[in-house]
Order: structure tokens, then C-alpha cells, then sequence
């Protein structure tokens, strides 16, 4: 994702395959309900890799048991996809194949907080099976099946 400022202050995100946009607009992008606070800003302007980068840590174990995690649920199909996915499934040509690889092959390249359920959204970077690398945003939910909130194909 590239964030580029214009003048007057105001700036413009492009990447992850969607159209250059207002960065307001992003949240909308990547199914975020709430305002993205402007610590989450600096972060979304260089998408950093969590997962098997540099020297282990705390929170870098925690991204793998995640994955683990979310791979598992894929490959038992304990999984639902919301409305929003679907439509940006249909918009970007993909198939729920494509989605399930992609984070079978993907890694966790940024987390989000929900204001307002205060639960952790993901996104998980990964390649379909064409080889296109594809964004979701994920989540594990209380009742224990991942949801796929958005998908978005580069």
C-alpha cells in the first residue's frame, strides 16, 4: 500500500489492487468500520511483516499461533465470509479457492482493533491460486469460526 500526500494536507492511498483513494476512504477498503487512529496510519503508509521477521518475539509467537490457528479453521471449514467479502470476491474474480490459499500461503502483515466490539481484526497477505497476491481481513470470533470480513486482490 502507498500513501501519497497531495496538497493541502490531504493524502491518497493506492495498493493492495484498489484504486488510488482518499486515505479517510481506506477504512472503507479494508472493512473497517471505525476511524483508523493515526497511529494505525503511519503503519497501513508500509505494510510490515509480523510473522518470521528478524529475531523472535513475544508478539511474533503470537502472530504464528494465530496463523496456525486461522489455517486450521480453513482447513476444517470452521469459517464463515461476510456479505462485504463476497461482493469484493465478485469485484476482484475470485473464488473461494483463491481465498482459502490465500491464507493457507499468507502471512499476518497488520492487525486492527475495533472501537467499538474491541475485537482484533488481521489482515493476512498471501497468493491465490493463480499466483496474485491477495489481502483478507480476518478475524477469530467468540463462538470459535474465523470470518472473513473483506478480501481485496492486488
Amino acid at each position: 500500500m502507498q500513501r501519497t500526500r497531495r496538497s493541502g494536507g490531504d493524502s491518497e492511498v493506492s495498493g493492495y489492487g484498489c484504486k488510488s483513494v482518499p486515505f479517510r476512504a481506506v477504512r472503507c477498503i479494508l472493512g473497517v468500520s471505525t476511524p483508523i487512529p493515526s497511529s494505525m496510519r503511519s503503519k497501513l503508509g508500509s505494510v510490515r511483516r509480523y510473522v518470521g521477521q528478524g529475531e523472535s518475539t513475544s508478539e511474533d509467537i503470537m502472530f504464528e499461533r494465530l496463523l496456525k490457528r486461522m489455517r486450521e479453521k480453513i482447513r476444517t471449514r470452521q469459517y464463515v465470509m461476510t456479505v462485504h467479502a463476497e461482493e469484493k470476491m465478485a469485484e476482484d474474480g475470485l473464488a473461494i479457492f483463491d481465498v482459502e490459499r490465500g491464507i493457507l500461503t499468507g502471512e499476518i502483515v497488520d492487525k486492527q482493533k475495533d472501537l467499538e466490539t474491541k475485537e482484533w481484526k488481521y489482515l493476512v497477505k498471501g497468493h491465490s491460486l493463480t499466483g496474485h497476491e491477495i489481502i483478507t481481513v480476518t478475524k477469530l470470533a467468540p463462538a470459535g469460526k474465523l470470518v472473513i470480513i473483506s478480501v481485496c486482490a492486488e
